[in-house]
């Protein structure tokens, strides 16, 4: 079953219900106080400057959970790139809800 949210830069994420369910399982790991979903689809252009902003946080108490909404683009390629270049000591920290 399709659900969709709006995300807070006003465009629509269509993610399956066993997806969010199993980012609602993760996040709710009680070694964080927060989480932080962000939506990825289109996002080739900015997912670089926004994915160094948002990891380059340095409150250790956030998991930042990335989903791909199906983006036909290279948004997670990049991404993954930035992570292994970068952050890579933030795997633990991160989680990554593929379509």
């Amino acid at each position: 079953m399709k659900k969709t949210y709006i995300s807070p830069l006003m465009t629509e994420v269509n993610v399956e219900a066993e997806q969010m369910l199993a980012v609602s399982v993760k996040m709710s790991d009680s070694r964080y106080k927060m989480s932080i979903v962000i939506p990825v689809y289109g996002v080739e252009r900015y997912i670089r400057q926004f994915a160094e902003s948002v990891l380059g946080q340095t409150y250790d108490d956030i998991q930042f959970v990335f989903v791909n909404d199906g983006t036909k683009d290279r948004s997670m390629q990049v991404l993954d790139e930035l992570v292994s270049e970068k952050f890579s000591h933030l795997r633990h920290r991160i989680v990554i809800v593929d379509k």
